[in-house]
């Protein structure tokens, strides 16, 4: 009886184990082309999608994105400023390169302008 109690015992501690011991698969990056930033209108990449290249200042508004992103990838080999001012301006958040930002926060639906 011991005997079947400790290959009980000993088989849970190993399936626990294991469990444990599995890392959770690894969260896919956003759709971007290469050396480009894209800003989705949702959050966590979803809804519509605008893709910027390297750009002293770019405004968005030129192209009917003004005050629209909620989530942004930089897909390139730069860091972005995204401002809350289409001249490039006013309060910024920086996005690094390769970083994938799925809520931009206090900066959600005030982006008006992006630059390097």
């Amino acid at each position: 009886m011991r005997r079947r109690i400790a290959a009980v015992l000993g088989g849970m501690t190993l399936a626990l184990a294991v469990v444990i011991a599995v890392p959770a698969p690894a969260q896919a990056l956003p759709s971007c082309p290469a050396d480009t930033i894209c800003l989705w209108d949702g959050q966590n990449y979803t809804g519509d999608k605008e893709e910027v290249t390297p750009n002293t200042c770019a405004a968005l508004w030129l192209a009917f994105w003004d005050n629209k992103a909620e989530s942004a990838y930089n897909n390139s080999r730069h860091d972005w400023y995204l401002f809350d001012h289409w001249t490039c301006g006013g309060d910024a958040y920086l996005v690094l390169s390769g970083q994938a930002v799925p809520n931009l926060g206090f900066m959600n639906n005030r982006v008006s302008g992006v630059g390097l």
